[in-house]
């Protein structure tokens, strides 16, 4: 006599794929805080290239115009909502913006440039920007 074959999964079956279904859901929950650091991280680069480019451009109206260029400032960095309790995060900082701008041998340009610092997770960050500056003739 024969049995048919039997159906179904068997206990061991079952905690296998219980012990893969909790494997993957740890690992995604232990990437989700990092996503969100990372996306903190990338919005506050993004705002510390345009206080550059901002201070860039200002640069370039002041040489432009024959006006001393400011050699440093400083503008706010907007930390933005916390991811984690929903409300207005109560970081505060500054950019430090310095610039440089050295003539170049023909007389009718500039070589700017500005550097960017902030300090984020206790770690100094910082963005160098440049541009070329020519006279009109």
């Amino acid at each position: 006599m024969s049995f048919p074959h039997p159906r179904g999964f068997t206990i061991a079956d079952s905690l296998v794929a219980l012990a893969i279904v909790t494997f993957c859901a740890v690992t995604l929950v232990g990437v989700v805080p990092y996503a969100f650091d990372q996306t903190q991280h990338d919005a506050i680069e993004s705002q510390a290239n345009a206080a550059g480019q901002q201070f860039l451009d200002t640069i370039r109206y002041d040489i432009l115009n024959g006006i001393a260029v400011p050699a440093s400032t400083t503008a706010p960095i907007d930390f933005g909502d916390s991811f984690m309790d929903s409300g207005v995060d109560s970081t505060t900082g500054n950019f430090t913006l310095t610039s440089s701008c050295i003539a170049q041998t023909s007389g009718l340009m500039e070589d700017c440039t500005v550097t960017v610092q902030w300090t984020e997770n206790h770690a100094t960050r910082q963005v160098v920007l440049e541009t070329y500056v020519t006279e009109l003739i």
